[in-house]
């Protein structure tokens, strides 16, 4: 077990059960030699994960770094949304964001070159019959 761990948090981040959330952050570190870093919310009254882990290793300089979640229960205040690594070094974290988002199991066309969400119109099989 690492002798120490720096954490970043904020308490009272509602989450649903079941519901997707986008966790987005941007981070750079400094001399922490690629060291991984942990994101979670906990729980507060029973100490249980309600979005999974999710881990990122920041480099030395600013990246985006973006997380699809499902939240495996639900608690409306009692909650600690979690940033820790228990490395030596420096790192920096710059707007961090968790937004409720659709399930990204749904829809069609959700990767390539469409920048939308399609709509029944869009759909060729429709005319086409292929």
């Amino acid at each position: 077990m690492d002798p120490w761990r720096v954490m970043l948090s904020q308490t009272g981040v509602p989450v649903e059960k079941g519901q997707w959330y986008r966790i987005s952050l941007r981070a750079k570190s400094e001399g922490m030699k690629s060291a991984r870093v942990t994101l979670a919310v906990q729980n507060t009254s029973t100490w249980r994960s309600l979005i999974a882990y999710q881990r990122f290793t920041p480099g030395g300089s600013w990246k985006q770094f973006t997380f699809t979640v499902q939240a495996t229960g639900s608690e409306k205040s009692k909650t600690r949304f979690q940033i820790w690594h228990g490395r030596a070094g420096t790192l920096w974290v710059s707007g961090v964001v968790m937004t409720p988002v659709a399930s990204p199991r749904e829809g069609r066309w959700l990767t390539g070159l469409y920048l939308d969400r399609p709509v029944e119109w869009d759909d060729p099989y429709r005319f086409f019959r292929w």
